[in-house]
């Protein structure tokens, strides 16, 4: 087989965790487009930084993919929702109860983790509960925190210290752990996003590649395949 040729490039500044799938998606776009895609993943913290230092780059991004909020400024063409992530409690699917709220978990006695505050899920999980006696009530009676959500649905798919823990949901589906459906983590959940850059020579390119993100044969099952259902 001859090196593929390609008629175009993009280069994409992906969120590190979905960056799986965003690799696996972009294979197939380069095959079926002729568009070749140059993906930057950066953990979530890191993304302003990394942004910042391509104001330096005299070739900046042409797609960008984070979690958050739609950009009231940024034409609606130009943003296009890609996946969703939410904060849950997993435990192993040996835990016969049904948990729904919060309660129910402290009432168990279960041991649980956390991730580290440091991290995205570990301030989202802040954020959404605010300064309430549920968020202090979780730190109170946590055994543990980690550095990470994959870190803890390892450990609790172990068997070994933990009941359960707080993680993203996509590492809990990677893990087979149960997943909870605790009312008050629902607003800790965030949509994926692909943006175009207002000064890419490439928007067209770009905007293809972001709607081949969300078409549901193409993007979406690399997506759901990664746990991002």
């Amino acid at each position: 087989q001859g090196q593929q040729q390609f008629n175009r490039s993009i280069r994409v500044l992906c969120d590190e965790s979905v960056s799986a799938p965003v690799k696996e998606c972009a294979e197939q776009f380069e095959r079926e487009m002729k568009v070749k895609v140059s993906i930057h993943s950066t953990p979530g913290p890191d993304r302003n930084r990394s942004m910042a230092n391509e104001t330096l780059n005299p070739v900046p991004y042409d797609l960008d993919l984070s979690a958050g909020k739609p950009i009231e400024k940024v034409p609606s063409l130009n943003q296009v929702s890609c996946a969703f992530r939410s904060v849950v409690f997993a435990t192993r699917t040996d835990f016969s109860q049904d948990m729904a709220e919060l309660e129910q978990v402290f009432q168990n006695n279960l041991t649980y983790s956390t991730s580290a505050d440091s991290t995205e899920e570990g301030r989202l999980l802040e954020h959404s509960l605010g300064k309430t006696n549920l968020w202090r009530k979780i730190l109170s009676k946590r055994t543990k925190t980690f550095p990470s959500s994959k870190a803890a649905a390892l450990q609790v798919a172990s068997g070994k210290d933990l009941d359960g823990a707080f993680m993203w949901d996509f590492s809990a589906r990677a893990f087979g752990l149960k997943i909870h459906r605790i009312k008050e983590l629902k607003p800790a959940s965030q949509t994926f996003f692909a943006r175009t850059s207002n000064s890419s020579q490439n928007r067209l390119s770009a905007l293809q590649f972001a709607r081949f993100l969300s078409a549901p044969t193409k993007g979406q099952f690399y997506f759901a395949k990664a746990g991002f259902v």
